[in-house]
């Protein structure tokens, strides 16, 4: 099995990239990333530096099992307590990108966006009972259990009826990017349990990133924090699977199958270079 991949490592902390199709934390019959990151500390001798020294781990965020990217992992309980309160006061700044159907941003909203940037200002719970979470209505009465959520949103490029987003979430609720995405016309390519149609040409590529195909078109692809152990602002990129070609590297640009149709696109890979482009654009405070 493959280890994990260590991005960025300081004494107490790292980042690694959690593929696809594996659970944040589970139970301990079930594979998790969790799981597979404490039997890499334990089995490894130290020697290879993109290892673990020491079992000792933390995961002060998640990512849904379907989600693959960037995930702070604290290896000590001081790096757990001071990324832990970055969290809590939002000073960890997160980026995704995702593939959606059609196009979720207005041309009215662009025209009065910052730099193309749109604020998504969204109520969101989860449904008792249910794996899901909806919007509420911005004007809905207060509800107990209803929880503000606010992403930053752009277009980074446009494709054969899809649209590619770069999304930065202030908040952290429940399948927050999922469900606002959804709600707006465009759930995530080959996220079912929000609606998105069925298309044989994710499922090929989902299928080639993970077993079993459980893998939808949004990726953590960039996380910032201060290093716990230098106070030193850190920023830690994660090109997704479905940005590499079959043999791991990058295409200089996008490919797209000719004449293909909307819904039968064969090809959802992104350039590391564009990527990484892209992710440089500056967003409004919120």
């Amino acid at each position: 099995m493959t280890p994990i991949p260590v991005l960025w490592r300081c004494p107490i902390a790292c980042v690694v990239s959690k593929p696809a199709g594996l659970a944040t934390q589970a139970a301990a019959d079930i594979p998790s990333l969790e799981r597979r990151l404490i039997d890499e500390a334990v089995t490894t001798d130290g020697t290879d530096a993109n290892r673990f020294e020491t079992p000792y781990l933390a995961l002060p965020h998640r990512l849904d099992r379907c989600v693959g990217g960037v995930i702070l992992v604290a290896r000590s309980k001081r790096a757990a307590r001071l990324l832990g309160q970055q969290f809590e006061t939002r000073k960890v700044s997160k980026s995704y990108v995702a593939w959606v159907e059609g196009e979720p941003i207005s041309a009215d909203e662009l025209a009065s966006s910052q730099g193309g940037w749109v604020t998504w200002r969204d109520r969101l719970r989860k449904l008792s009972g249910k794996p899901k979470a909806e919007l509420l209505a911005v004007d809905a009465p207060d509800e107990a259990d209803a929880k503000e959520a606010i992403t930053l949103v752009r277009i980074a490029r446009r494709r054969g009826g899809f649209t590619l987003l770069e999304m930065r979430p202030q908040t952290g609720r429940m399948h927050q990017l999922r469900v606002q995405t959804a709600r707006r016309g465009a759930p995530i390519v080959g996220d079912r349990l929000y609606e998105a149609r069925e298309n044989a040409a994710w499922q090929a590529e989902a299928e080639r990133i993970v077993a079993g195909g459980d893998a939808i078109a949004l990726h953590a692809v960039r996380i910032g924090f201060h290093d716990p152990s230098t106070s030193r602002w850190v920023e830690v990129d994660d090109l997704p699977s479905w940005g590499r070609t079959q043999n791991g590297s990058s295409p200089e640009t996008p490919m797209e199958a000719a004449g293909a149709a909307a819904n039968d696109m064969a090809d959802w890979r992104v350039g590391a270079e564009d990527l990484t482009s892209d992710l440089t654009t500056a967003a409004p405070v919120v």
